[in-house]
């Protein structure tokens, strides 16, 4: 990533949930592994919200305009919004319509473009599911690898935003 707030965000997120696989590989039975595996859950989805708002709340920052950077703060940053494609999609279409549809062919022209959005819609199907008291049956090794396929959707949303 060229955005250096965002980069370390998901460097940080990378270097945790591989720190937890560790622990959880250690002893695939432990009772706690549950709790690690659902913390890491919402680690991940943190992490993919925080990156998309961050890249567009920068974005906008660039602009030196502080009225503009203070409503895309207060409207994008603090909002709630999961961090689902359609979300992404949907919040680029709010400033450029172009963006949007940019965003999805990019990400459509991809040779996995499907696994990459089952990816992050999987993650956060768990997410909901867990924070809406559901018990979601995942595995480390599943949010990682849907975490790296995240990231290559970031990546395209940052592409567009240049």
């Amino acid at each position: 990533m060229n955005n250096n707030n965002v980069d370390r965000e998901i460097q940080d997120c990378i270097t945790e949930l591989g720190k937890i696989k560790l622990i959880i590989d250690q002893d695939k039975l432990r009772s706690t592994n549950q709790y690690l595996t659902k913390y890491s859950i919402i680690r991940a989805c943190g992490s993919i919200e925080r990156a998309y708002k961050g890249l567009i709340c920068d974005y906008g920052n660039s602009y030196d305009i502080q009225t503009i950077g203070t409503y895309i703060y207060n409207t994008v940053k603090k909002s709630s919004m999961n961090p689902s494609y359609s979300n992404m999609i949907n919040l680029l279409k709010k400033f450029n319509e172009s963006w949007g549809t940019e965003l999805k062919e990019k990400v459509d022209n991809r040779e996995n473009s499907s696994k990459l959005r089952t990816s992050l819609e999987s993650l956060n199907m768990v997410r909901n599911q867990f924070a809406h008291g559901g018990n979601p049956t995942i595995t480390i090794d599943d949010i990682i690898e849907y975490y790296s396929d995240a990231i290559v959707i970031l990546e395209d949303y940052e592409a567009v935003l240049q």
